[in-house]
Formats: structure tokens, C-alpha cells, sequence
């Protein structure tokens, strides 16, 4: 089968890497595995792997770069002979949505958090399918979108676990303390700030706490 997923770019995140991981597993099962975005720093982990990426300004959304990259992505669909399309965030996925139109090629979107009650948001239930991370997710999807329940699957995220092998923990080295951790990049998205200030209240309650934050930070 031949799966074109579709993003604004790679940079670091979690949709990112939800990309690469898939589009490299999708590649080791034997499948034609086709990345559309910008570019960015995760662009090296697909090379290595041997998937082909496309570079088109998907993350713009002006009218006129929507429109010439509906052109550019189906003759992209039609060369690869795409039999899925897979759109991860907003203006992919009308990029791809009209592109599905007129190849006929079903679409399918991934929602990884929650949307504002905007146009653009509804485009994520457009897809034949509308995958979601969490079933938190896919109410949000079903109350304020409207998308029927029939077409949205429940899908967990997944890791490498190549990458992240388990490792004894070091109970020795934290006996004495209660190890608390934010594991995201660094962007107020996060709740970073709101973190720092709820441990600063506990710290004082209970001194023994560690706390170690775990994420890529924004290139300045």
C-alpha cells in the first residue's frame, strides 16, 4: 500500500515524530511510505531511513499558496500512486481534502490535541476517518465539530522502542526523594510556567522532591 502522510513541517514535536516513527515503520513493513511538508530538523531521520519526502510550503495559508499546493500535491498523489492520504494538522488537511476530490484517493486526518472553535479546526473531521490520540479528543471532536461517531478511531500513541529501551531505574540514587517529571518540548502550549509554579508550592511542603523537565527547547 502506498501511505502520503502530509505536515506543516519537521520540526520537533509530537506530531513530528508521530510522523517519521510511522512513516519508518509503515517503509519497514514493506510499504511505499511518502511524506509531504516544509522541511525541518526531523528531515535527516527520514532520508537515512530511505523514505521520500516531498518539500511544499504546507504551512502557509494564504489562498494562493493552498491553491498551488493542491496542484503540486496531486501530481505528487498520482506519480506515487498514493492510495491513502494522511493529513496531521489543519491547512494539510484542506490541502488534502481537495486534492482527495478530484484522485479520488481517500483521506484520512489524525487529531493530536484540541482545536478553537474556528473554520480552519473543522477541517481535522473532514476525513473518511478521523483518528484521534484519546477519547477525550474524540468527544471534543464529536460536541464541537460534529463528526459522526462511526468515523472515529481511537489509535494510541505509540514510540520506538528501539529508541527508548527500558533502563533500571536508579532507585539508590532517589531513595530518599519523589522524582516528578514534565516530559515535552519546551513551549507554553505545555504548561511549563504553570508547572514551575505548582512545584514551588509543593517544594515547600515537601522538600525532598527532584524534578527533572525532558524536552527539545525552540531554536532561538
Amino acid at each position: 500500500m502506498n501511505i502520503l502522510q502530509i505536515l506543516p513541517e519537521l520540526k520537533s514535536g509530537g506530531v513530528e515524530r508521530g510522523t517519521v516513527d510511522l512513516a519508518e515503520y509503515l517503509h519497514r513493513k514493506g510499504h511505499k511510505s511518502v511524506v509531504v511538508s516544509a522541511g525541518g530538523p526531523l528531515l535527516g531521520d527520514l532520508t537515512s531511513a530511505g523514505i521520500t519526502h516531498y518539500a511544499l510550503p504546507v504551512h502557509k495559508k494564504s489562498p494562493m499558496a493552498v491553491f498551488r499546493a493542491v496542484r503540486a500535491l496531486t501530481k505528487i498523489v498520482r506519480m506515487e500512486h498514493i492510495d491513502i492520504l494522511h493529513a496531521r494538522s489543519r491547512v494539510p488537511a484542506l490541502i488534502a481534502f481537495f486534492v482527495s476530490r478530484s484522485t479520488q484517493v481517500p483521506f484520512v486526518t489524525t487529531c493530536h490535541g484540541f482545536y478553537s472553535r474556528h473554520f480552519l479546526s473543522r477541517l481535522m473531521g473532514w476525513g473518511k476517518r478521523v483518528i484521534v490520540a484519546s477519547h477525550i479528543i474524540g468527544k471534543r471532536m464529536r460536541d464541537d465539530f460534529g463528526v459522526p461517531h462511526h468515523k472515529i478511531r481511537f489509535i494510541p500513541r505509540g514510540v520506538n522502542l528501539e529508541e527508548f529501551k527500558w533502563r533500571p531505574f536508579e532507585a539508590e540514587k532517589y531513595k530518599n526523594d519523589v522524582v516528578i517529571g514534565l516530559v515535552g518540548r519546551l513551549t507554553p502550549i505545555k504548561g511549563h510556567p504553570l508547572f514551575l509554579k505548582a512545584m514551588a508550592r509543593v517544594t515547600r511542603v515537601f522538600p525532598n522532591i527532584k524534578i527533572q523537565i525532558i524536552g527539545d527547547a525552540p531554536k532561538p
